[in-house]
């Protein structure tokens, strides 16, 4: 279907329950997160598993999804694009460049799977009925929808990049791969190559008193920062269009060992974005100190 061919064996195992639980555990996959999981490429191992306990169907679809990864991984190298990214936005780009591929190819195999569903699915309560939970817990609205963005959400991406460019384009993402969940949740940006931006947020541990460190960095993205509204009540309703707009943010932490603060910025595409989301941020953090800039639509945040 894709026109792309292996080029070696793939090692598969399909292992009873617990014998498949323990090769998870193996590969650092906690428990919790075991539940959820039927199959496995180990791109380290070049092994793949499933749970030999599943319906044939269940079975069928598992093996397609997990084969593509051991695929992709052949003609791509999964594990050298996953290193290349280097801040949490990009992982989850990555990510769901990999997965999202894998999942709509199994949804193209298996058109009788009701996994086409998937395709439909963005804010998983509106197919439940039940209202979201705007919290911070396992079945919170959060967790949901971080839960079906490597597939769900990623498939869409995916399904927007062949609509346009056949499958020939959706292969050509290893070589151009989404730099960012923005352009992951709105395709037109990927194929618009709008980048993140540099924010300009410079390192001021050399003025902090003795004893103070930069202790990490990072960028969060756009669906970082609409699963972190997803998280509270205040701005739960309007999590999306809070996050939408991100062009590029970025993130350091400074520690003495006994306390820290947190020191974010952000740019916006437009005036009218920037303050939506410095006015969800006081909701959510009312003794931030935060302020706008109008000369770049950026927010600062102090917090600790």
């Amino acid at each position: 279907m894709r026109g792309l061919e292996f080029l070696g064996p793939v090692d598969y195992q399909a292992l009873p329950q617990a014998e498949f639980t323990a090769a998870l555990a193996a590969m650092g996959i906690p428990g919790e997160a075991a539940r959820h999981i039927q199959g496995v490429y180990d791109w380290e191992t070049k092994r793949l598993y499933s749970n030999a306990d599943m319906s044939p169907v269940q079975a069928r679809g598992t093996r397609i999804h997990e084969t593509f990864h051991a695929l992709q991984d052949q003609l791509f190298g999964l594990e050298a694009l996953m290193r290349r990214a280097r801040t949490v936005d990009e992982q989850y780009a990555a990510k769901a460049l990999v997965e999202g591929d894998a999942t709509l190819t199994f949804i193209e195999c298996m058109p009788e799977s009701r996994a086409r569903r998937m395709l439909e699915i963005r804010r998983p309560w509106e197919f439940s009925g039940t209202p979201p939970s705007y919290d911070d817990t396992p079945s919170g609205a959060a967790a949901q929808v971080e839960m079906v963005f490597d597939y769900a959400i990623a498939a869409k991406f995916i399904q927007a990049v062949k609509e346009r460019q056949g499958w020939a384009g959706v292969n050509a993402l290893y070589r151009q791969p989404p730099l960012s969940t923005a352009q992951i949740l709105h395709p037109e940006k990927y194929f618009r190559h709008d980048a993140p931006v540099d924010v300009g947020l410079p390192d001021i541990s050399g003025s902090l008193p003795p004893g103070w460190r930069l202790e990490s960095m990072d960028t969060r993205g756009e669906f970082m920062t609409y699963l972190m509204f997803l998280k509270y009540p205040a701005t739960g309703p309007e999590a999306e269009s809070l996050a939408d707009g991100w062009t590029g943010d970025l993130v350091r932490r400074y520690s003495n060992g006994t306390n820290a603060f947190t020191v974010w910025k952000s740019r916006w595409e437009t005036p009218k974005d920037a303050q939506e989301f410095l006015d969800g941020l006081r909701k959510i953090n009312p003794s931030g100190n935060l302020s706008y800039d109008p000369r770049d639509n950026s927010v600062l945040a102090l917090m600790e």
